[in-house]
């Protein structure tokens, strides 16, 4: 059925947010360099672009609620401990992936960013005074009035 849809995906949704929390407010200190969520060799590369962290993170989420996603789904022989568990597994899912995350991260630490330079997109635009000095050479450049 539908609720039970959405019950299984909340389930991947929560160890998701669990690893995105995890990683931006307490590992990273709410520190992103922008230019490094595109760049091969940045420090939000990992290992061919996967997070080796996140995914043992987000598996370890997912595995205590599976018998009770399998309850929703109409298998039998579910224990109720299970189904009562499923029945909070956006909370579980959320709590186990921070918390793994977090531990994966204290044991195996990757680089953050501490200089605090090239923090958001702002810094990456020109500026407005740039702007306005560009558009004034531009219409001597080429002889325009406004």
């Amino acid at each position: 059925s539908f609720s039970s849809f959405l019950g299984g995906y909340s389930l991947f949704l929560g160890a998701i947010a669990g690893v995105i929390i995890c990683d931006f407010w307490i590992c990273r200190k709410r520190q992103v360099q922008v230019s490094s969520l595109y760049d091969p060799r940045g420090i939000h590369y990992y290992t061919l672009g996967v997070n080796p962290r996140a995914v043992v993170a987000f598996i370890l989420a997912i595995v205590p609620n599976m018998p009770g996603l399998a309850a929703a789904c109409g298998a039998k022989g579910v224990p109720k401990g299970a189904v009562y568990l499923y029945s909070l597994s956006w909370l579980v899912s959320t709590l186990i992936a921070g918390i793994t995350y977090w531990t994966c991260w204290k044991i195996w630490p990757f680089p953050v960013d501490e200089t605090h330079g090239d923090l958001s997109i702002e810094s990456q635009s020109p500026r407005y005074e740039e702007d306005v000095g560009l558009e004034k050479d531009i219409e001597a450049k080429h002889d325009i009035k406004c």
